[in-house]
């Protein structure tokens, strides 16, 4: 088990956190439309009852100045309506 647990850590970080096709799509769609100052598109469909690998469940951290002056419900609306396609 221990040897398991090493030859996993010792794997390089990216083998750890593979981008599948529609955290992608969200990561860019967000980038061109909002110019974030800081963006993290995590995918937690490993957390639901899901088929391994799946791109079901994101959670998504954005910071824009495009969101300035714009209440919470407002800044959800402008993700939801870039990523309605994708929702």
């Amino acid at each position: 088990m221990f040897q398991r647990l090493i030859r996993r850590m010792s794997q390089p970080a990216s083998s750890f956190n593979s981008t599948g096709p529609i955290q992608q799509c969200i990561t860019q769609k967000l980038t061109q439309t909002f110019n974030p100052t800081h963006l993290e598109v995590i995918n937690e469909s490993n957390q639901h009852n899901v088929p391994k690998g799946s791109e079901t469940h994101f959670k998504v951290v954005i910071v824009s100045t495009e969101f300035d002056g714009k209440s919470k419900i407002n800044q959800h609306r402008l993700v939801n309506e870039t990523l309605k396609d994708e929702l």
